[in-house]
């Protein structure tokens, strides 16, 4: 047996949260039962607020593993409960070697995560030691345990817990580690995927779904997370003299205005108005429901009510927006006022991270099946990545500026666009010949300058957009956005 324990997600009834991830444990000689300990950490965790109910199911998973340790390995080898104030530091060499239960050896990222989640979740256990009494029977002696270790390697200065090297016995691997520490991940420039900006177009003209057209374009040439397009309210998409403003606002404490029932104006929180209005949570506190959605967490425009535009890079763009917009408002949206979010499924309801992902998967599908490409690797967030890089190679935008729009809280993640491909240096270093040649810096016969001044027009630097997409001047003066009503 390599676990005894499974992550199971709990429906419960509290007003921020439909679920809450739980361990069910099965020890051997012990009824299975779900742990009362951990319990009381992940919900401590959702009260706190400090992090997405993904993250805490992840300290659960870890969490689990911990125990699986514990029961599986210590306890059956231990000749005394002494040997328990090693657990701690044993459990984090055995996960970072994967030396026991069939595990492997860790990466740096989930090691480093594992070592702070055990961490963190044995400092909460240490602190109950006053309710022990209060403890189930079968979690007395874990908790004893946990605390007992705790406190332990709490006290070394060279404890696992706080300064990781790998154990050895070879003499000279020894002194190799104590040089170099820990294992350091890979440095330099992170390379991310970005979709080719000239399938983009095509993309979005193979698909027929106006909804999945809208959500494609806010993804390609407005920058956003699929997490963000998600949360985005019918009020919060506007039509401003022929083109579309969309706002982008944190789920549940950003500032907003509504009409209650009724007819008058109030103000408060985006959760207060989910609350008031239409009886339901923010998407980000439904727990493990389809219907549930993150919030990465952006650089807000107005940190005071916690929102942001949306920026698209092209006008033509936000003009094509508009037209599918309206178009989507009176044949889909429009008819369904029970929830207020912009994007629906079939049925009306809030359209779901599955679904979402869904559609731009048939999207891409389609486009390899037709024009014979291999998009493997490329999908939702390579849309981001496509904007990004639009940004920084084809417009030359200033870093700060593209962070802005694209939303970085730290200035590092918008540096990642900075990344100079092989195919930029080539493009760049031919531009510069083709200039030379022009100009007559570079000796050239009649013949080869009008094949250059041919190449250099023709430098298809920014992708030429469909002529579906260049609509004419609108005044949006007839579509109303304002909150869907009861």
């Amino acid at each position: 047996m390599n676990t005894i324990h499974t992550l199971i997600h709990l429906g419960i009834s509290v007003p921020d949260y439909e679920t809450m991830p739980a361990l069910i444990m099965f020890p051997e000689n012990i009824e299975p039962h779900a742990s009362f300990i951990v319990a009381r950490y992940a919900r401590y965790l959702q009260k706190e607020g400090h992090a997405s109910y993904t993250t805490i199911s992840k300290d659960v998973h870890y969490i689990g593993l911990f125990f699986d340790y514990y029961y599986l390995v210590t306890k059956p080898n231990s000749k005394n409960t002494n040997d328990w104030e090693m657990l701690i530091e044993d459990f984090l060499s055995a996960f970072d070697k994967g030396s026991v239960l069939g595990w492997t050896a860790a990466k740096t990222a989930d090691y480093t995560y594992c070592k702070n989640t055990i961490k963190q979740f044995c400092q909460f256990v240490f602190g109950l030691k006053n309710e022990r009494k209060l403890l189930p029977a079968e979690e007395k002696d874990l908790e004893h345990s946990i605390s007992r270790s705790y406190e332990y390697s709490s006290h070394l200065k060279t404890s696992l817990l706080f300064h990781i090297k790998r154990k050895t016995n070879s003499t000279r691997a020894a002194h190799t580690i104590k040089k170099r520490g820990r294992r350091r991940s890979k440095s330099g420039t992170t390379v991310v995927k970005y979709f080719p900006p000239e399938y983009v177009p095509l993309l979005i003209e193979e698909t027929n779904n106006v909804r999945d057209k809208i959500i494609l374009l806010m993804a390609a040439y407005g920058g956003r997370r699929q997490c963000e397009i998600l949360q985005i309210l019918v009020n919060d998409v506007e039509p401003v003299n022929g083109r579309l403003n969309v706002t982008l606002a944190h789920p549940e404490t950003s500032s907003m205005s509504w009409l209650s029932n009724s007819g008058k104006k109030r103000s408060g929180t985006r959760g207060e108005f989910l609350k008031t209005v239409y009886g339901i949570k923010p998407r980000i506190n439904l727990g493990a429901l389809s219907s549930s959605a993150g919030w990465k967490g952006i650089k807000y425009d107005n940190e005071q009510t916690e929102s942001s535009s949306m920026w698209f890079i092209r006008e033509e763009v936000e003009r094509y927006l508009l037209i599918l917009h309206i178009q989507y408002m009176s044949e889909i949206r429009g008819e369904y006022s029970h929830h207020p979010y912009y994007f629906v499924n079939q049925n009306g309801d809030p359209m779901t991270k599955k679904s979402m992902s869904k559609a731009i998967e048939r999207a891409c599908k389609r486009l390899e099946k037709k024009y014979g490409i291999n998009l493997n690797g490329l999908r939702g967030h390579s849309l981001r990545h496509h904007y990004g890089f639009y940004c920084a190679d084809v417009l030359e935008m200033d870093l700060l500026m593209i962070r802005k729009y694209m939303g970085h809280k730290q200035l590092s993640s918008t540096a990642i666009y900075t990344h100079i491909s092989p195919e930029k240096a080539r493009q760049v270093l031919q531009d510069a010949q083709d200039r030379a040649i022009l100009e007559k810096r570079i000796d050239a016969d009649v013949d080869e300058r009008v094949k250059t001044q041919k190449r250099f027009e023709n430098n298809p630097a920014i992708t030429k957009l469909p002529n579906s997409w260049k609509v004419s001047w609108l005044t949006g003066e007839e579509i109303n956005t304002m909150l869907i009503q009861r």
